[in-house]
């Protein structure tokens, strides 16, 4: 099982997310924004951090970024671009496009079928 943090303001969106993924055996932790990510990542551990690279609070995004990396932690750019768009992603970030997502296959590639 994977423990994963999702940061993503909109409900709608992060529902979805989080019934792929738990679906698939994983723990979900949804906050809202960047801020509160980098308060639990600070304080918890987690196996990856779901977030959009292009958001209005672009600092509060770097700060997550920076932090995980830190912790070791996987960083997934949900985007409404492809990896092959995104020749500026910073190193080692996985991409998914939110618009063809299918999370639970994404959940099951990057962390496996929990039990």
């Amino acid at each position: 099982m994977a423990k994963v943090l999702l940061v993503e303001g909109d409900r709608d969106a992060s529902d979805e997310v989080v019934d792929e993924f738990t679906s698939a055996g994983h723990e979900v932790t949804v906050v809202d924004n960047g801020a509160e990510a980098v308060e639990r990542l600070r304080a918890e551990t987690f196996d990856a951090v779901m977030t959009s690279l292009y958001t209005p609070e672009r600092a509060d995004t770097e700060q997550v970024i920076r932090v995980a990396r830190e912790k070791a932690i996987s960083i997934i750019a949900v985007n409404s671009v492809t990896p092959e768009h995104a020749g500026n992603l910073p190193e080692g970030v996985k991409v998914i496009n939110k618009f063809d997502a299918d999370y639970r296959a994404v959940a099951e590639e990057w962390f496996g079928q929990s039990e």
